[in-house]
C-alpha cells in the first residue's frame, strides 16, 4: 500500500513539473506587450545618458589631472624652485590687482594661458562641430586643469612638496588665501563646476 501511495505521489509531482514547464514555454513564445514608442525611447535615452555621463565624467577629470601633472612637470623643469617666473627672462611683470585677479601677472603666464586656451579648441578645427555646450565643457576643462596644474606644481616640486605648500613659503601668493589654498583656486573651481554642469545640462536638453 505504501508503495502505491509513493508511486502516486511521484506521478503527481511529475505532472506538476510538466504543467509548469509547459506554461513557461507558452509564456516565452507569446508576444510581449507592446510599449509606447515614447516610453521605449525615454528608457533608452535615460540609460544611454547615465552610461555616457558616468564614463565621460571619469575620463574628463582623469584627463584634466593627467595633463595638469604633465604641464606641472614641464614648468618645474623650467622654473625650478623659483615660481612666478622669478628667474625667467620675461618681458614684463605687473602687480596690478585687476590683472592678478585672473592670472599671475607676468608675460610668461599670459602667453602660457593663451597657448592653452588655443590648444583646447583644437578639436573644433579638425572636425568636431562647435556648439555652446561643447564650448562650456572646453572652458570648464581649462579651469579645472589650471587649478590642478598649479597645485601639482607644488606637490611634485622637490623644493616644496605637500608639506611646504603653505602661505608662508610661497612669496608670490602672500595675499588672498582662503583656508589652505590661494583664493583664486576656489573661484576657478566654481567657474569650472558651473560650466561643466551647464554644458552637460544643455547637451541633455538639446538631445531630448
Amino acid at each position: 500500500m505504501r508503495n502505491v501511495v509513493a508511486a502516486l505521489e511521484r506521478e503527481v509531482v511529475l505532472i506538476e513539473i510538466k504543467v509548469t514547464f509547459r506554461h513557461f514555454v507558452q509564456y516565452q513564445l507569446e508576444e510581449p506587450p507592446v510599449r509606447p514608442k515614447s516610453y521605449t525611447r525615454a528608457i533608452s535615452w535615460c540609460t544611454m545618458a547615465l552610461e555616457v555621463k558616468e564614463v565621460s565624467t571619469i575620463l574628463f577629470f582623469a584627463f584634466a589631472i593627467l595633463t595638469a601633472a604633465l604641464l606641472a612637470e614641464v614648468e618645474i623643469q623650467i622654473e625650478g624652485k623659483h615660481g612666478y617666473a622669478e628667474k625667467l627672462p620675461v618681458t614684463w611683470k605687473t602687480d596690478n590687482k585687476w590683472v592678478r585677479l585672473f592670472f599671475t601677472g607676468t608675460s610668461y603666464h599670459l602667453y602660457m594661458g593663451l597657448f592653452l586656451l588655443a590648444l583646447v579648441h583644437l578639436p573644433f578645427l579638425i572636425g568636431l562641430a562647435w556648439t555652446i555646450e561643447r564650448e562650456m565643457l572646453v572652458l570648464s576643462f581649462l579651469a579645472f586643469m589650471t587649478v590642478f596644474e598649479d597645485f601639482l606644481w607644488f606637490v611634485m616640486n622637490p623644493h616644496y612638496g605637500i608639506r611646504r605648500s603653505r602661505r608662508e613659503n610661497i612669496a608670490w601668493f602672500q595675499e588672498r588665501w582662503l583656508w589652505f589654498v590661494p583664493a583664486w583656486y576656489w573661484w576657478y573651481l566654481l567657474i569650472g563646476v558651473l560650466l561643466y554642469l551647464g554644458g552637460n545640462h544643455l547637451a541633455r536638453v538639446i538631445s531630448a
